[in-house]
């Protein structure tokens, strides 16, 4: 991807400390910040600390004289490919309904002509106010998108909807907007399943395995990076997945082909992330089992989600799936002719260190001919995941 410039407006709130960690989640991510700052957040904010880690100057004064003369808000406004504004106060969000432009950030906001996202921060009671809200219809009737805020406690002790939201949702608007612009899946819509399935034996106990839903989310930050639009289905994790997905949580393997064979035809691409149970109990028991030295339990085998997909959607769909294995380097040549998918990643399971639950992985990549595209060891995830969108990239764009 090319360069993407962020302008970076923070006005005078006290969440302007959360900004901070906002602009490190940017740079980690190579994005170029320009901050631009209201005078009275400089109460709340260091232009120093800023300027360190947006590793950029930092703009605040409207009437600055430079060697070489360039007016400074149009400037900014050209070099930048989005502005998001956080916190957003209500009295800045005030002024940006009533065309104000006595702050470089106004002035900035006035001459830009793409995107503006404003995340306001507040005392409730000022959210809930109807100057407040008229004023946030005002800024959305201009094309501007408002996220947030959400409930929570404000730092006067007040409870309620005006806490900012935090840094990593931020983040991840902004990364769709970003797909959205320069992304090589625009528009693309992606249904991934994420996380293990779990089967309950009684009201109590259930069977399910250590997946933590980790690579999911990272295949679909990455997606989300290139402009897809993802679908997440996830069984119980303790993890988030990207507020900018729509997530439909399930508990069981039934319950989750249930919402696959509801949901697939309305997305261009599969990707079968999830651990899904192999078994069930083919009882489930009402009330929790009294505790005895030994239980039968019989179980029954649960319905191959990647089985039916590949069957009803192989050549319609672009099919993406995973299997675990205790040996690696054995061919899935049988498992391909079985259930044909366009790319089939392999992990091992029972290495130390690696493989669910884990931050580490191997991970072989193949084709649907059962040829090695690629193989990955010992990376983090995340890296799995950006190889393995890339190849989703190249074979799905390819004739």
């Amino acid at each position: 991807m090319s360069h993407f410039t962020v302008g970076l407006g923070i006005t005078a709130g006290i969440s302007a400390y959360k900004i901070l960690y906002f602009a490190s989640l940017l740079r980690k991510n190579d994005y170029k910040i320009i901050p631009i700052l209201t005078k009275d957040s400089l109460n709340f904010i260091t232009p120093l600390s800023l300027q360190s880690i947006c590793d950029n100057r930092v703009y605040f004064n409207q009437f600055e004289l430079v060697e070489n003369y360039n007016p400074e808000h149009i400037a900014i406004a050209r070099e930048c490919d989005l502005i998001v504004v956080a916190p957003a106060t209500a009295d800045f969000i005030s002024k940006m309904a009533s065309g104000a432009a006595d702050e470089l950030l106004l002035s900035v906001i006035l001459s830009f002509k793409k995107k503006v996202i404003v995340v306001p921060a507040m005392n409730p009671a000022m959210y809930n106010h109807k100057a407040t809200r008229r004023n946030l219809e005002q800024i959305e009737r201009y094309g501007y998108k408002v996220i947030g805020p959400v409930e929570g406690w404000s730092a006067c002790g007040d409870f309620g909807k005006g806490r900012m939201v935090e840094p990593e949702d931020i983040f991840y608007y902004i990364e769709e907007e970003r797909g959205r612009i320069q992304g090589r899946l625009k528009n693309k819509k992606v249904l991934l399943t994420s996380g293990p399935t779990i089967e309950f034996i009684d009201s109590m106990r259930y069977i399910s395995n250590l997946s933590s839903g980790f690579m999911g989310k990272f295949i679909a930050e990455e997606l989300i990076r290139e402009g897809a639009l993802v679908e997440i289905i996830s069984g119980p994790v303790k993890i988030s997945y990207p507020s900018v997905c729509l997530v439909t949580k399930i508990s069981s393997a039934i319950e989750m082909f249930n919402q696959v064979k509801k949901r697939i035809a309305n997305n261009d691409c599969f990707v079968a992330a999830a651990a899904v149970s192999d078994y069930r109990p083919e009882i489930k028991e009402k009330i929790k089992l009294p505790k005895k030295d030994s239980i039968d339990i019989k179980l029954i085998k649960n319905p191959d989600i990647l089985e039916w997909v590949s069957k009803n959607y192989f050549k319609k769909k672009f099919i993406v799936g995973f299997s675990a294995t205790s040996n690696l380097k054995e061919s899935p040549h049988q498992k391909l002719k079985n259930k044909p998918v366009d790319l089939l990643v392999v992990n091992p399971v029972g290495v130390k260190g690696k493989g669910p639950g884990e931050e580490i992985n191997d991970a072989i990549i193949y084709d649907t001919n059962a040829n090695i595209l690629k193989e990955l060891d010992s990376l983090p995830k995340k890296e799995i995941a950006r190889h393995l969108v890339e190849m989703i990239i190249n074979k799905s764009m390819s004739p």
